[in-house]
């Protein structure tokens, strides 16, 4: 009987890599001075700081101007200010802080110290301090990588980008998985026997981890020069897989709060706009309970204008897409677009409603509207609403969206405001069928995001806020 064995080989020889350089072609040359090839099978893990040289994701800090937020979390951790300002913008939330600690929910999903961001093993540029950020997306850096080299050597690899990263609850930084391609990185055991054939019940691996931090152990963290490690022997499942597979939902996360402690700042930081969700219904409960958070806005005399409609039939998400789409198409006619990029811009707004797991129309109703009137209900034969009291109904329905997106964001949900319905409010209508007095402003689509999006940076208060104050104030 063979025992079995799982060799790992620092491939010697990578130089220093800088921004642009071939990671592929510099491994492969390595490989063949150090006579190693490549088998069907192997696992190349390659560390994620040359990964984001050869991506070009350093940064100066010097070029880095610090918001107010910045400044202020800076105060608390005692960090440099500019490089809080690096760790928020590559950043969805600010999960823990204290003095000299800053735990954030990087884009991509990982829980983490500093986002990520290192000053470790990267060189200044003209003499200027740079950072390096995390792969904007460590999957796809994994996937090209792959693709390189079994075009250029026919054979068929995982390849797992790794990082070091601190635990909760244990002391030191173990090497995990950020990146993987050619693999699934969980290996669900539930259900196989153990050695007295009772079936394991909870029992999942987490493979690219387990061989991220086997790699890790021969990369060092310091001088070693060792960022590419070839592991032989290694059993995994060869299906496709993403690193969010290795990623813990936030509804299944026991030690993080659903709303950090600083929750009315992390809250309203952490909403973005989600245009990709994965393919997974959102349920009426969770549905409602966001109907339910927008239903307690405030409105102008409490008319409470808002109306909603609640869209995950896919029959009727594909009717209403299809009637917006053909509104779409007669005012980019009229505006002279091209026949060709008319149709890219309507087939990509069908995709982005029909794609969506659920939508929600918001609007109001012009029936009330109008002027108050004695025990708030308006007479069937009213006159129409005045300008005025139209857009105060407008004000009303927009902070009630505000707070469906806020729940939304609480609950672990993407949303995204589209106003799309502004431009063809009687087309939403009668694809709905709703009543006459449903006045369409804004659909929102929601579902659980299938990726991380940019965080959109806000102007500085200065060139928003007129400050009127008492002396001292």
């Amino acid at each position: 009987m063979t025992a079995p064995q799982l060799t790992l080989i620092a491939i010697p020889g990578i130089p220093l890599i800088q921004p642009g350089d071939d990671l592929a072609a510099i491994i492969l040359q390595r490989l063949t001075d150090a006579n190693l090839n490549l088998h069907h099978g192997d696992v190349l893990v390659v560390a994620q700081k040359i990964v984001s040289k050869a991506e070009g994701r350093l940064l100066p800090l010097d070029s880095v101007q610090p918001s107010n937020r910045s400044l202020s979390l800076a105060a608390e951790t005692g960090k440099d200010p500019k490089l809080v300002e690096v760790i928020l913008r590559d950043s969805r939330e600010v999960v823990r802080h204290r003095r000299g600690v800053l735990i954030v929910e990087q884009r991509n999903g990982f829980v983490c110290a500093n986002a990520g961001v290192d000053h470790s093993n990267v060189p200044a540029r003209d003499g200027r301090p740079q950072v390096a950020l995390l792969p904007a997306d460590a999957d796809a850096s994994a996937a090209r990588l792959r693709a390189q080299l079994r075009d250029a050597t026919g054979k068929d690899v995982a390849v797992i980008i790794n990082d070091s990263h601190g635990r909760p609850f244990r002391l030191g930084t173990c090497g995990v998985a950020i990146g993987v391609a050619g693999m699934a990185p969980l290996s669900d055991r539930r259900g196989t026997p153990d050695l007295f054939g009772q079936p394991l019940r909870i029992t999942t691996v987490g493979t690219a981890d387990e061989l991220a931090a086997a790699a890790s152990a021969l990369m060092g963290q310091g001088a070693e020069g060792q960022p590419v490690v070839l592991i032989r022997g290694a059993a995994f499942d060869p299906a496709p897989g993403t690193v969010r597979d290795l990623l813990r939902p936030r509804e299944a996360d026991l030690f993080r709060e659903p709303v950090p402690p600083s929750a009315v700042t992390n809250l309203l930081y952490r909403r973005q706009s989600v245009r990709h969700y994965a393919h997974r219904p959102v349920d009426r409960n969770t549905l409602e309970e966001l109907i339910a958070a927008a239903c307690a806005a405030p409105s102008a005399h409490n008319r409470q204008h808002w109306r909603f409609a609640v869209v995950t039939k896919q029959a009727v998400k594909a009717r209403l897409a299809r009637a917006m789409g053909e509104s779409f198409r007669q005012d980019m006619r009229r505006e002279g677009l091209p026949l060709h990029e008319i149709e890219t811009r309507a087939g990509r707004s069908y995709h982005r409603l029909v794609d969506s797991p659920a939508l929600i129309l918001a609007g109001y109703s012009t029936s009330d509207a109008g002027s108050p009137v004695a025990g708030g209900q308006q007479p069937l034969n009213a006159a129409p609403p005045s300008k005025i009291e139209e857009t105060m109904a407008i004000q009303s329905v927009a902070a009630a969206i505000e707070n469906l997106l806020l729940a939304a964001t609480a609950f672990g949900l993407g949303a995204c405001w589209v106003c799309w319905p502004l431009f063809c409010p009687d087309v939403v209508r009668e694809a709905l069928r709703l009543p006459a007095d449903f006045q369409a402003q804004a659909l929102i689509t929601v579902g659980y995001p299938a990726e991380a999006p940019p965080r959109r940076e806000r102007f500085p208060l200065e060139t928003r806020a007129f400050w009127f104050l008492e002396e001292g104030a």
